[in-house]
């Protein structure tokens, strides 16, 4: 979306997470930024690293029932004893990447860009479906936008 001048420097003045800059929505309200339109560019699902590095318990029991015959021996040896070998530890964060990618239940990540000539500010919503779109910053370059959002995890 391209803006005047004045618009492009009050959206800079508020750059960053939006949790730590409550006014950012009303800016670009202001200037006409529909969250819903305008991030039209899907870039992912974003997968925490807290998933894989720190399941919940029936997550790893899910896991085990999927993909190993007698999972129930297996089960109760990790409660004793709860660590996962490597190769148990790289299938279940496989899975569990696959699991993000397919199900709707995990939100999915789009930007929109403001600009003004050669200038560009990137905003990034979270995507619930068509109706349900949270700001989640606003930044300078996807790649920054990227880095400080989802430094604890990747995106899909």
């Amino acid at each position: 979306m391209d803006v005047p001048k004045e618009d492009f420097e009050s959206i800079e003045l508020v750059l960053g997470v939006t949790s730590t800059v409550p006014n950012q929505e009303q800016i670009l309200s202001d200037i006409g930024f529909d969250l819903g339109s305008d991030c039209d560019n899907y870039i992912g699902k974003y997968f925490p690293d807290e998933e894989w590095k720190n399941p919940d318990p029936d997550s790893i029991y899910e896991f085990f029932e999927k993909t190993i015959e007698d999972y129930e021996l297996r089960h109760e040896k990790f409660l004793r004893s709860p660590i996962l070998s490597l190769e148990e530890l790289e299938r279940f964060r496989e899975l569990k990447k696959v699991e993000y990618e397919e199900n709707e239940g995990y939100p999915s990540t789009w930007t929109g860009s403001i600009q003004f000539e050669d200038f560009e500010l990137v905003v990034f919503v979270s995507r619930w479906n068509d109706d349900d779109n949270k700001l989640i910053g606003v930044f300078h370059t996807r790649d920054e936008g990227e880095l400080t959002l989802f430094s604890d995890g990747e995106i899909l």
